[in-house]
């Protein structure tokens, strides 16, 4: 699932379908892992290199110098949901500020909406 940023628009939709075309190989190491958390659940997440929490509900996967931003999301049933927040190619060390704080706004607009 996709969550819209703040003005409706499902930005983070692009990073993932980028990343499809331009390098394939990691894209398909990034589905393998949101599949993943997507079964285990937050309390079944033990690979902290890749997988890690941010804090209040926001979560960051690392895979080679991609970085994804997401939460889990509501669904009706009991099917558990992973809403991808936004997505970013980290070029230094350690990320910006702005993009958590981007992922945590885009995080905060989607859970009040649903």
């Amino acid at each position: 699932m996709i969550a819209p940023d703040t003005a409706g628009r499902y930005r983070a939709e692009a990073y993932p379908l980028d990343l499809a075309r331009r390098r394939p190989e990691e894209f398909a190491k990034v589905q393998a892992l949101l599949h993943r958390v997507a079964q285990v659940g937050p309390q079944g997440i033990r690979n902290t290199q890749r997988i890690r929490p941010l804090g209040d509900g926001l979560f960051e996967m690392k895979s080679g110098d991609t970085r994804l931003f997401w939460c889990y999301g509501t669904t009706p049933g009991t099917q558990r949901t992973v809403a991808l927040l936004s997505g970013v190619t980290k070029k230094r060390r350690a990320h910006r500020p702005e993009h958590v704080n981007a992922a945590r706004l885009i995080m905060s607009t989607y859970k009040a909406s649903s």
